[in-house]
């Protein structure tokens, strides 16, 4: 199955279902799991090709402006696609009549936007890798800015969700999460 079809699919998000999450707490844990290893597989890469660059004075393979330029409006376009397609979806999400099914497509929604924010940190370190300009570097470090600031925590659930007050004390409580 190709990876754009993956991505649209429930089914391949069925192994993180909200059937092994019985609270807040276990969806919470395996949420940050998830968000800590996008940002580590990052960041990784792109350290390893700074100190490679900066260390030994490498130059890039490609040293045209066009280029350049091309490479930040890809990256700026994967940063967009991200933002809005995590907009969509939640307005879909919160019609949603349960909460283990508002969850559940929460996660879903949260991983792939997680995923094209990936896609876009891992094109600035690819860019970088290229044209050793530095103005990916600060594209990188704009990107984990944002990943800084899309962090799983309750109240951006609950804010994003807009979960009712039964709801949100259901999670709060750490309370088992019926339907």
């Amino acid at each position: 199955m190709p990876w754009f079809k993956m991505l649209s699919n429930q089914d391949f998000f069925s192994t993180l279902s909200m059937s092994i999450f019985k609270t807040w707490t276990d969806f919470h844990n395996r949420l940050n799991l998830i968000f800590h290893s996008i940002v580590a597989v990052t960041m990784l890469p792109f350290v390893w090709l700074f100190l490679e660059i900066d260390g030994n004075g490498r130059e890039g393979v490609i040293d045209d402006t066009f280029v350049v330029v091309l490479f930040l409006l890809v990256c700026t376009s994967l940063t967009g696609t991200a933002f809005m397609y995590k907009k969509k979806q939640l307005e879909e999400v919160k019609n949603k009549p349960h909460l283990r099914t508002k969850l559940e497509s929460y996660l879903h929604v949260l991983i792939v936007n997680y995923a094209l924010l990936e896609g876009a940190a891992l094109f600035a370190t690819l860019a970088f890798y290229l044209t050793a300009n530095y103005i990916f570097v600060v594209a990188y470090i704009f990107i984990l800015f944002l990943f800084s600031l899309s962090r799983p925590n309750l109240e951006r659930a609950s804010r994003e969700l807009f979960l009712s007050k039964d709801e949100r004390e259901i999670l709060a409580n750490r309370e088992e999460i019926v339907k």
